[in-house]
């Protein structure tokens, strides 16, 4: 439920001819697993062994094949310049030391006309569950600043567009996610017949418009290089 706006937003890209995908925190594999079994090369970067331990698992009980490397954002650099014809960046930026370092990172591996897939969590989205929860000057904190403590950044939609810019991508679509799921109470969902369904489709349905976007706990960007490298921003 929680992501089936970043699937419904990856599908145009995911069905066409086998990819070379890499998945930057990818984790236990949630997003790489899935995608390998649609037929793409999958590189899982991690920085946890136990995770990678997971996806090993995961992917040896659904037999796909995904290559798992310990690294972060820096092992970008490690890898061929231009292989890569998607990236999928969830849930990384909050915590990197340096977001446009980071996006350089990214562009450089991708071919020219690549695409990341970018999750972030937003900003005020963040602001108003800090103050329905009645913590007002951790809510007042956040609106000032755009960190989290331990639990990384919060952006704005302006703030992220900007960045992709500045490293060279165009943005082609931008979606809000978890628009509504965490703020229907879960038991609701687990008492009324129907209702994980129904709020799927509410969040399908709505990912795509810019006046439900500032309440989503999450935004999510396609965003493509140039065919021609010389043609936008920067190495």
């Amino acid at each position: 439920m929680r992501t089936a706006a970043v699937w419904s937003a990856l599908e145009p890209l995911l069905s066409r001819d086998k990819l070379t995908v890499v998945d930057l925190g990818g984790g236990t594999g949630g997003f790489a697993v899935p995608v390998a079994e649609l037929g793409h090369d999958v590189t899982v970067i991690d920085p946890s062994p136990d995770a990678l331990a997971a996806l090993g698992r995961r992917a040896a009980e659904l037999g796909v094949d995904v290559t798992a490397i310990q690294g972060d954002v820096s092992t970008l650099a490690q890898m061929d310049a231009g292989s890569a014809d998607l990236v999928l960046c969830h849930g990384v930026l909050e915590v990197v030391p340096n977001v446009a370092i980071a996006l350089v990172g990214i562009r450089g591996v991708l071919k020219p006309g690549g695409s990341v897939s970018l999750l972030v969590g937003q900003r005020s989205s963040a602001v108003l569950s800090r103050a329905m929860a009645g913590h007002f000057s951790e809510a007042r904190d956040l609106l000032e600043h755009s960190t989290m403590g331990r639990l990384g950044r919060r952006f704005t939609d302006g703030e992220v567009a900007t960045a992709l810019a500045a490293a060279g991508f165009q943005v082609t679509d931008t979606h809000g996610v978890r628009i509504f799921a965490d703020l229907v109470p879960g038991s609701l969902l687990d008492s009324e017949p129907g209702a994980a369904e129904s709020l799927v489709e509410l969040e399908l349905a709505t990912a795509g418009l810019a006046e439900f976007r500032s309440f989503a706990s999450q935004l999510h960007y396609i965003a493509r290089l140039p065919e021609d490298p010389a043609s936008g921003g920067r190495r």
